[in-house]
């Protein structure tokens, strides 16, 4: 449940999806699934999950982190980030791949 609450507060659910159209009740339906096994995998991994906003020039290497992934390597990637933004990257910093099963599963819904 806190992670539908997680959903709402996030405005996750849009009201035109990426064609310009509403979105429909199917597509609203496979975010929450994916919500809950977001949760079930971090209650899992007895972690937690901590949004929070910060301003476009503190928040490089996130920014980074979430759009350049398909242009370099995981290891290239640290490397670019700790020579530009070094204070934004921790040192113990390591990127990795959805594993295949998660990435499997969204594929699935997707279909």
């Amino acid at each position: 449940m806190s992670s539908m609450g997680w959903l709402r507060r996030s405005n996750f659910k849009d009201t035109v999806n990426e064609t310009g159209e509403m979105e429909s009740n199917e597509e609203w339906a496979i975010k929450q699934d994916i919500a809950r096994k977001v949760a079930e995998i971090i209650l899992d991994a007895e972690a937690c999950l901590y949004s929070q906003w910060f301003a476009g020039t503190q928040n490089v290497a996130t920014d980074s982190i979430s759009r350049d992934c398909i242009f370099l390597s995981p290891e290239a990637h640290v490397a670019m980030l700790k020579h530009y933004i070094p204070k934004q990257t921790p040192a113990n910093l390591i990127l990795k791949p959805l594993p295949k099963e998660i990435s499997s599963w969204v594929g699935s819904l997707l279909r």
